[in-house]
């Protein structure tokens, strides 16, 4: 699940030319790209990178829809998507700043796929654990799914712009997602 969203909600691109993977896009959304291929490909024994360098990515057949573009006043950002959810017509996946997307989750889903209240001690103890990370010089990066698509499950082709391009809405549309996890990276 969070190696599904760490490659959607992206957009950097990874191309093989001439015997060699380039990268195409800022560093931290290459990582992220990187790190969700390189475990895809472990899962479903993808190997053939010549034609494809993004198999797991093409394999979801999840369809982007719109952007909440990152900014460093939210330090998130949001990708408004179909098909990550069985259930839902519409997903929100949200990456940021851990304790942002953290602050943002109203609830947490466990190793085995439970989704349960995430309260004020769980988050506390987990941005203590992403601060220890972050002071031996990793990024850390927060993952979280609005399953339902929240506010945002209700955009449609005519409203798309004017909703997406809200700006003092976002704040509403990404609050009270699910936490899924988080990523470590070297400082790119």
């Amino acid at each position: 699940c969070s190696s599904d969203l760490a490659t959607v909600n992206n957009q950097s691109e990874i191309k093989f030319d001439e015997g060699d993977f380039q990268k195409y896009g800022a560093p931290t959304e290459v990582a992220l790209k990187v790190m969700a291929e390189k475990i895809g490909a472990l899962y479903n024994n993808f190997n053939n990178y010549e034609d494809n360098t993004t198999p797991f990515h093409d394999s979801l057949g999840i369809n982007k829809i719109g952007t909440l573009e990152f900014d460093s006043k939210r330090k998130m950002m949001s990708t408004l998507v179909s098909g990550f959810s069985k259930e839902n017509s519409k997903s929100l996946l949200q990456k940021g700043a851990t304790e942002r997307i953290i602050d943002l989750c109203s609830t947490i889903m466990l190793g085995d796929g439970k989704i349960v209240e995430f309260t004020k001690k769980h988050k506390d103890s987990l941005k203590t654990q992403f601060n220890r990370v972050a002071g031996q010089g990793l990024r850390c990066i927060g993952l979280a799914a609005i399953f339902d698509g929240g506010e945002l499950s209700k955009v449609t082709d005519q409203n798309k712009n004017s909703m997406l391009s809200d700006f003092d809405s976002y704040g509403r549309y990404e609050s009270g997602g699910t936490f899924l996890g988080g990523a470590a990276i070297k400082d790119p």
